[in-house]
């Protein structure tokens, strides 16, 4: 096989627990690899680069445990000219690995054969010799919502005790306290669990071989945040960071990329068989799921008032990052890179990625709906509501990196002014994330029906009154500062009269519909003081 990738051998996967006999376990060598580097998506996924070094003479190698991949992605590389990587058998094995005990039962396990004292109550002690802690079957988890961390319950175990008088079960439940005699507790044990090995014969050359692992696998992701301070009238501070989450495996001087953009990853929900997790059915079930497209989008958001703290003590600016991270693009994704990372697993890390002064404008936003509504047979629907108007901040991205879509804070002499969403915006491109409600800013507006042109036309079979309607928009700025104020209005039909000048855009919405659809937007600023007055003109068809 030429390329990278050196398994020219189907893979064999063992259902069976089996333990290997003395002649297997010493004919196969562990292949010791580490994290090199990882790529990380927004969506809990990464993909993850091990190294290792195929042993000079080596016949059999072995990796375990083995990582848990997305279906279709796990990959071993090697050079074909220098090793011949042969057909690779998965199976599931039992593997002891030391922890540190952390309930009343792990203290028990950790001391038997040790002569003790166990104190169940105030007056209530056993001496003896621990003999043997039982072992229950944990309970399964029960269904638990996502991200929900689950604890299981004790599982009421018996210690089984040999005192002067003869053996007794002790429920662990009961134990109180626990002393030995003569020396310190034991605080450290031994548990078994099950895990999943990989082995396969290889035929290399002389000398050691590299050899890699390629995955992607769930559990280590990265999670943006800006910053804003507009504490400077006319330059920004944009300040980025990445917070990385990891639940994997542990890192030691990996490389990290945290990749800005929506890749197209089909299979991310269906574990690869290699894994060993589950059966036939539910691999081929997991198979016909469509994937969840709605991980890429940030799904939550706040804006926060505006605070009214501010002194001169407080008036400081945002910090900087100093130097951006290096990055490089690949084809629509953009990859900021941290080197030399070191991370345990269940640990989190905060790097910084950039900062920059960018161009920025303060802007008011008005979005007016359609009065129509959805009933296309109506002509009018009052629906009182409070107009929103928002006070925004406009960025430019003039900077040499895309921006990707994040939680935003917005801040000004070190005082929080509100929390958005930055969306996602390309070198040279414009994005709005607002800071908070206008207040000071208020807007009305209303429509009328000023004439009616009964059976005007037919469509589809259905006649058709012609109805003409006039709307009148309001804004008032009680600030001490002028202000600009961007309006759009959302209307079905066509203009007919437009004396403001607004900048109208027929939309694609409702192709198929009698009346078309147009979006009207004026842009006007408004000094301290000033009520502006906007009218327009539009007519569309109501049915009959």
């Amino acid at each position: 096989m030429s390329g990278p990738f050196a398994f020219a051998a189907p893979i064999l996967l063992s259902s069976a627990c089996t333990l290997r006999g003395e002649t297997q376990a010493a004919a196969e060598v562990a292949l010791e690899t580490r994290v090199r580097s990882a790529a990380l998506f927004k969506n809990g996924l990464a993909f993850v680069r091990r190294e290792g070094s195929i042993p000079a003479g080596a016949q059999s190698l072995r990796i375990e445990p083995l990582p848990v991949p997305v279906h279709g992605t796990f990959w071993i590389a090697a050079d074909p000219a220098r090793a011949k990587l042969g057909p690779a058998l998965a199976r599931k094995t039992e593997v002891r690995e030391r922890f540190s005990a952390f309930t009343m039962e792990d203290l028990l396990r950790a001391n038997v054969g040790r002569r003790v004292t166990l104190v169940m109550g105030e007056k209530d002690s056993v001496e003896g010799t621990i003999e043997s802690v039982t072992e229950p079957s944990p309970p399964s988890p029960p269904d638990v919502a996502p991200g929900t961390v689950y604890f299981p319950p004790p599982t009421g175990a018996l210690a089984l005790v040999r005192t002067a008088g003869g053996s007794i079960a002790i429920p662990t439940l009961e134990v109180r306290r626990l002393r030995v005699e003569g020396g310190a507790l034991a605080t450290e044990l031994t548990r078994r669990r099950e895990a999943v090995s990989l082995s396969f014969p290889v035929e290399g050359k002389e000398g050691p071989t590299p050899v890699s692992l390629l995955y992607l696998e769930r559990g280590l992701t990265w999670v943006p945040s800006y910053a804003i301070d507009l504490s400077e009238p006319e330059k920004a501070t944009l300040t980025a960071k990445a917070e990385v989450i990891n639940e994997a495996e542990a890192l030691a001087g990996a490389t990290l990329r945290f990749v800005t953009g929506f890749p197209n990853l089909r299979f991310a929900h269906v574990v690869d068989p290699i894994a060993m997790q589950g059966d036939l059915n539910a691999f081929l079930a997991a198979l016909g799921t469509p994937p969840d497209r709605a991980w890429g989008a940030v799904t939550q958001q706040a804006v926060l008032s505006n605070v009214a703290y501010r002194s001169e003590a407080d008036a400081v600016t945002f910090p900087v990052a100093g130097v951006p991270l290096p990055g490089e693009s690949a084809e629509d994704l953009f990859l900021y890179e941290q080197k030399d990372v070191t991370l345990e697993r269940g640990e989190r890390a905060l790097y910084s990625l950039f900062s920059a002064r960018i161009p920025f404008e303060h802007l008011y936003e008005w979005s007016i709906p359609d009065t129509i509504g959805e009933n296309p047979y109506e002509p009018r629907r009052e629906t009182p509501r409070e107009e929103e108007i928002w006070h925004s901040v406009r960025l430019t991205n003039d900077t040499s990196l895309p921006w990707t879509t994040a939680p935003a804070m917005t801040l000004k002499g070190g005082n929080l002014l509100g929390q958005d969403t930055l969306a996602y915006a390309a070198v040279g491109a414009k994005t709005t994330v607002r800071i908070t409600r206008a207040v000071d800013v208020q807007g009305e507006q209303a429509e009328v029906e000023v004439a009616r042109d009964r059976g005007h036309a037919r469509f589809y079979g259905n006649t058709y009154d012609r109805v003409t309607v006039k709307g009148e928009i309001c804004a008032t700025n009680h600030k001490r500062e002028g202000v600009r104020l961007e309006i759009t209005k959302h209307i079905q039909g066509e203009v007919t009269k437009n004396p403001g000048e607004a900048k109208v855009v027929q939309v694609a919405k409702g192709l198929r519909q009698v009346n078309p659809n147009a979006r009207l937007t004026w842009t006007i600023p408004l000094e301290p003081g000033q009520r502006a007055t906007i009218d327009y003109e539009y007519s569309l068809y109501v049915r009959g």
